[in-house]
């Protein structure tokens, strides 16, 4: 049976905010074939960023800060990995190939490179039967979608395997929500990957552009710093499991990721639930941090779509009361982390309360909802002050009049 491959990429959709998950796939596809090859050598893998050039955006800005902001029009993956071998080409050609089914496959990423790049160019260096071969070819939005094969012996002496896949012209419409930053990008990735880096056998991951070099290893060790908190809970029969990280970064950025298979999908704002988290933690040492919760089960595995863009949570109701809703997740998820870190937060608490103890000073009419409103009280942020800090102040006070009504 045939796929039609154009019609396949205009059926599967990719959100904008979604820019960077045909490069997440290709990374995945990469430490797959990494895991698979099973080689006593270090894994690599190699993403390089591509800008667009100079001239298509004037003369006016050359200096290379400014071309580090250019935006991102092509990413090239490579990888020591197993390579496009037969078994890997027969998969490729397969729409919805059960090959990688029990690493949590569903055998349409490809599919969705081509939702935001224009065509994608593979070129794998494998060996089979004792000798090496190359593989090359072009995958692009047509209706058989792989273009030009070819598959070739290798006669330069001491070939290594390598494989490339050359995520080609990113369409406009994506390139604004596609981070410039390679640090960024860098963060995305562990966020994405994070399973696959708290490995040993993790692959060395490089990404760079013209002017910078990161190795995600490294920087995912600095962001982490071996921090990690385990807990284990059961929601309506199911096993969930709950690893909470500190992220030593600058930027508060508190997180519920949850996973199917080894990979983030969804995300939701810790603050959303802990408004206290607006502000970052700090450790004995002083140094700031802010916490990511990865969320993972056999019960998120089976509710991802194909996509891999969202896990299909129900509403559970009088006919289906074991099916687990999102807010049934997240609860459990804040409640461990209050249970672990609520040492920290009351310190935030304390800091909040404090500030605003020091204003009710100056205007006794409210001194009195620190006793009826504490609650609501602990969850204003401390950056506020002077207009804005009465305001909320005042709201709690109109709030507390209806409630005595």
């Amino acid at each position: 049976m045939r796929i039609d491959i154009a019609g396949k990429v205009r059926e599967k959709k990719l959100a904008s905010n979604k820019a960077l998950l045909p490069l997440f796939e290709a990374l995945v596809n990469s430490i797959h074939a990494i895991e698979e090859l099973n080689s006593n050598n270090p894994g690599f893998i190699e993403i390089e960023a591509e800008r667009l050039p100079q001239e298509n955006l004037g003369s006016e800005n050359n200096d290379s800060n400014f071309d580090k902001k250019k935006p991102i029009i092509a990413f090239k993956i490579t990888d020591n990995g197993i390579g496009f071998n037969p078994d890997n080409w027969d998969s490729f050609n397969l729409a919805h190939s059960s090959y990688k089914y029990n690493k949590g496959g569903k055998g349409i990423g490809r599919i969705t490179w081509l939702r935001a790049f224009s065509s994608v160019q593979i070129d794998s260096v494998y060996r089979q039967n004792g000798h090496y071969n190359r593989r090359q070819f072009e995958f692009k939005i047509s209706k058989d979608g792989v273009e030009n094969p070819q598959d070739k012996k290798v006669e330069t002496p001491n070939p290594q395997r390598r494989t490339c896949v050359y995520l080609k012209n990113l369409n406009e419409r994506f390139q604004q929500w596609t981070n410039s930053d390679l640090e960024d990008i860098a963060i995305k990735i562990i966020e994405h990957c994070f399973s696959f880096f708290r490995e040993q056998d993790c692959p060395r991951i490089i990404l760079k552009d013209d002017y910078d070099e990161i190795v995600v290893n490294d920087y995912f060790k600095n962001y982490t710093r071996d921090s990690l908190d385990r807990k284990s809970a059961k929601i309506k029969g199911h096993n969930f499991d709950f690893e909470i990280v500190k992220m030593y970064t600058s930027k508060p950025d508190n997180k519920i990721h949850y996973r199917a298979h080894r990979r983030e999908v969804m995300s939701d704002k810790l603050t959303d639930f802990i408004p206290e988290l607006k502000q970052p933690l700090t450790d004995e040492e002083g140094e700031k941090f802010s916490l990511a919760v990865y969320v993972s089960s056999d019960y998120l595995d089976d509710k991802v779509n194909e996509e891999r863009t969202e896990i299909s949570f129900s509403k559970a109701d009088e006919f289906f009361p074991k099916e687990i809703e999102k807010i049934e997740v997240s609860e459990k998820a804040v409640a461990i982390v209050r249970e672990l870190y609520q040492e920290y937060i009351n310190i935030i608490e304390q800091d909040r309360l404090e500030n605003i103890r020091k204003f009710v000073s100056r205007h006794p009419r409210y001194r009195y909802l620190e006793k009826y409103k504490l609650e609501e009280l602990k969850k204003i942020s401390s950056n506020l002050g002077g207009k804005k800090l009465e305001i909320e102040l005042f709201k709690l006070q109109n709030e507390l009049e209806r409630d005595v009504k």
